[in-house]
Formats: C-alpha cells, structure tokens, sequence
C-alpha cells in the first residue's frame, strides 16, 4: 500500500509498505493493504512501518533511517489522524 507520512513541517515518508502500526488513541492497531476504509485518531506512541523488500525507493525526511535490517522505520508522535482509502494510508502527525 502507499503510505504518505506528513507533519507541521512537511512529508516526514512516502513510500510503499507492507504494514503499519498505528498508536490509535483507543489502542494500538495494523493497517494492512487492502485494509477497509477508515479515520482514526492517534495517541502518543510509534508509528511502525513495515516493508520487507526495504525502503531504497522510499522518500524520506533527512536523519529518518530503516532500522533493524532495513525494512522497519519508526517514529515517535505525540498526536496524529490517519486515514486509509483505495490503497492509499495518510498519516498527519504531530
């Protein structure tokens, strides 16, 4: 699925991926393609996202790195809202 991460001050990733855990402010929850459409709002925690092929084609804001090897990235926020439609994962973080 494509997933495109966005902050205050700007594309934070947009990519493809495989997985990805959302803290939901009711609890914690994967978004899978193909996944149903839905708006959700996020909670302080992680953001996980997940790809097993690694992210060499992913754009990604500078000193945001893979993890592990490679096909996992992470990131702390604070608050957020995501959205999941036709493929296609928004995230808005902040």
């Amino acid at each position: 699925m494509e997933v495109h991460i966005i902050s205050p001050e700007g594309d934070v990733f947009q990519g493809t991926a495989d997985a990805v855990f959302l803290p939901g402010t009711l609890g914690g929850f994967e978004v899978l393609d193909g996944h149903a459409p839905l708006v959700s709002t996020l909670g302080k925690g992680q953001v996980l996202v997940r790809r097993a092929a690694g992210f060499s084609d992913a754009r990604m804001r500078e000193g945001l790195a893979p993890q592990g090897e490679g096909t996992e990235l992470s990131l702390e926020v604070s608050s957020g809202v995501a959205q999941t439609s036709e493929g296609r994962l928004t995230v808005f973080i902040d």
